[in-house]
């Protein structure tokens, strides 16, 4: 059994029965001004959970899930977060100093007057991330991803040159009648592509496009010169890739590639 306490009062704000947080559910749990200090939380479903102003100084939070959790004010110094889903999760005036943030996914989050000085956001998803008054002194970013949207700081931060990639936004082969695969064309919902062939009837008007995943070889539907191009690029490059979906018998690609 292990007891969550408050920080101040020592206070018990919640039991888990278990014994340990690797992957314990706390999803939604109200746990404001909790002691998380060094333990290890790997995995741990902690979506919507109010967590403002808890202390997890030097925990591992890798792998997390925390998804719209309210972390305001929450202090993380020295903590690890790296593949951790923190989308739409409360990050202002958080203290992220030193944190391990790499694989991160940090799309969208408003992190507005969060420390991250020291923290390594190395391969962390910043795509449409507010971080015009975050304090980034010493943060490591190479193999980060941001795009159009993601404020930096300041006018002179030059992301590209702490080693930051420009993702490039992602083109999808949908057919135009078919609207219940373009409703699915979701970057989470497909199967990463393996190796691809082109084949081009003899009207050479005609292009045929297959793409292998773990589930064996799939037709996708209306391809396209642009998209098959990108297709190419993206398997024949680091740090690139594709990915298939399917709805009933049609198949759909999302590929995304990086450019530095």
């Amino acid at each position: 059994m292990t007891e969550i306490k408050h920080i101040f009062t020592n206070e018990v704000l919640h039991v888990v029965p278990e014994g340990s947080l690797v992957g314990a559910n706390l999803a939604g749990a109200a746990l404001p001004v909790a002691n998380f200090a060094g333990l290890d939380l790997h995995g741990a479903d902690l979506r919507g959970a109010s967590l403002a102003v808890a202390d997890f100084t030097g925990a591992n939070l890798s792998g997390c899930n925390l998804r719209d959790a309210d972390l305001t004010g929450a202090v993380l110094i020295g903590a690890n977060l790296s593949g951790a889903d923190l989308r739409g999760t409360t990050l202002t005036g958080t203290d992220l100093g030193h944190a391990g943030l790499e694989d991160a996914d940090l799309t969208g989050v408003n992190l507005d007057g969060t420390n991250l000085t020291g923290a390594d956001l190395c391969r962390a998803r910043l795509q449409g991330a507010n971080l015009a008054t975050a304090s980034m002194n010493h943060a490591l970013l190479t193999g980060a991803e941001f795009d159009d949207r993601t404020q930096f700081p300041a006018l002179i931060f030059d992301p590209e040159a702490k080693g930051a990639v420009r993702a490039v936004a992602a083109a999808t082969a949908v057919p135009v009648a078919d609207p219940q695969l373009r409703e699915a064309a979701a970057w989470e919902a497909g199967e990463p592509v393996l190796e691809c062939l082109f084949q081009r009837a003899s009207d050479a008007a005609t292009l045929s496009l297959h793409v292998r995943t773990a589930g064996g070889w799939l037709l996708v539907d209306r391809p396209t010169e642009a998209l098959a191009g990108q297709l190419q690029q993206a398997l024949g490059s680091a740090g690139s890739d594709a990915r298939a979906y399917r709805v009933g018998s049609a198949v759909g690609l999302i590929v995304r590639a990086r450019r530095c």
